[in-house]
């Protein structure tokens, strides 16, 4: 039984090592892994906080086909409580993803960034005038008209 845990762990190892192989040109293989598991996090956080779409549907159909072979190596966690995706790549490579309210998703390095004050006035005022009132604006193209109809 310990012989098979240590062959399983061996083979998963050997191909972390073969799906990084693509990497190797890259500066640093953390640096590399640490855009996968990004994008990942990333994406997911977006598609769950911000767009309000299901994340297990949306990894399934976007994300792990983009991962290619690398796709049984990702793993990922989506916590609804705190705001948070968290993905990982071979268990060795990890990103987190954070929901922001108003601002979107930001991937974490290191220390959370600082609090953002949205203003709700511009400080400055338009360059323009306004460009049109609060009226629908009904179209004089024929062809555009029957198309909306």
């Amino acid at each position: 039984m310990e012989t098979r845990s240590f062959a399983l762990r061996l083979n998963l190892t050997a191909l972390a090592v073969l799906a990084a192989a693509p990497l190797a040109g890259c500066g640093s293989l953390h640096h590399a892994a640490g855009v996968a598991t990004g994008m990942v996090s990333h994406q997911l956080c977006s598609a769950a906080f911000v767009s309000r779409l299901d994340p297990e549907t949306f990894y399934g159909e976007a994300i792990a086909p983009a991962l290619g072979p690398a796709r049984g190596l990702v793993s990922h966690h989506v916590d609804r409580e705190h705001g948070e995706v968290t993905a990982r790549l071979a268990g060795l490579f990890e990103s987190r993803a954070v929901y922001r309210p108003d601002l979107g998703c930001l991937v974490l390095r290191g220390a959370p960034p600082a609090a953002v004050e949205l203003l709700a006035e511009p400080k400055t005022p338009p360059l323009l005038g306004p460009i049109a009132g609060p009226e629908v604006v009904a179209p004089t193209d024929p062809g555009l008209i029957a198309a909306l109809d």
